[in-house]
């Protein structure tokens, strides 16, 4: 092995990893679900730049990254910036990448590692699109259209879509009613955003679409959490499309057993 896991700390086979190392260079692939996941990454990158080695040079990809607490607010943690000043202490990587941070979490990371770059996710949007062929599809606020509708209108320009507004409380993190801004009206719909956490907010816009006569509804989500499980979102979506950034494929499929007979996973990372 490369590494080894005993327990509570983290030891680098040396021999093994200068052979591999010489062979096939590095590149380190991270899913930070939680804090736990975040300090592991951490000690394999302490005890990667403990070796010694001279030169040394990899590449860190991050699929996934809690960075809902994106920007500054009066009492609260701001965690995207806590995560980015320790990946500035303790990553030497020669580039970072992340796919699809939440709203402003970008600028944060790109403020303390200016080596970042941003994967938008076109490519699984697409091909959600392709599967569910919608006849337009829902950008669900302003932080999608930026991070979403932009990139798949420079390889779409003639998609129809249909855009959102919603306003949440940061104190409660209740939405206030989506206000749908387009005829919906007998329409076969898909709902593009980059995650679904507790699902809270697509079961609310799925029910105001349905108030305005949508026929279909399809959802499809960059990051799928999921943690309140797919029975309520089975109700109302006719299909569901999420990538592999979250959930590994064979712990997802037990996982979820009977109430995700209508997830598709899109395996793009």
């Amino acid at each position: 092995d490369l590494f080894i896991f005993p327990k509570d700390y983290i030891i680098f086979n040396e021999t093994m990893f200068r052979f591999v190392l010489g062979r096939y260079g590095l590149n380190i692939v991270a899913k930070i679900t939680d804090f736990d996941e975040f300090g592991r990454l951490i000690c394999v990158l302490d005890a990667l730049n403990r070796l010694g080695i001279k030169n040394l040079t990899y590449e860190l990809m991050i699929c996934y990254i809690p960075t809902r607490q994106d920007r500054e607010q009066p009492g609260f943690a701001f965690t995207t910036e806590i995560y980015a000043k320790i990946l500035k202490e303790f990553s030497k990587a020669k580039r970072h990448h992340f796919y699809l941070p939440h709203g402003k979490s970008k600028d944060v990371f790109q403020t303390y590692l200016p080596n970042s770059t941003f994967l938008d996710g076109t490519s699984f949007f697409l091909e959600a699109v392709d599967l569910f062929k919608p006849d337009a599809i829902i950008i669900p606020d302003d932080g999608a259209k930026e991070a979403i509708l932009s990139p798949l209108l420079i390889q779409r320009p003639y998609i129809n879509y249909v855009r959102c507004t919603k306003i949440r409380d940061s104190k409660t993190g209740k939405l206030s009613a989506p206000n749908i801004i387009g005829d919906v009206k007998n329409k076969r719909l898909l709902i593009l955003d980059d995650i679904c956490d507790g699902g809270g907010t697509f079961l609310q816009l799925a029910d105001e679409l349905g108030i305005k006569g949508a026929t279909q509804l399809g959802l499809a989500v960059y990051h799928g959490i999921f943690s309140k499980g797919y029975r309520e979102l089975n109700k109302r979506f006719a299909n569901i499309y999420t990538t592999n950034s979250f959930h590994e494929e064979p712990d997802f499929c037990i996982e979820v057993a009977d109430d995700s007979r209508k997830v598709t996973m899109l395996n793009w990372l």
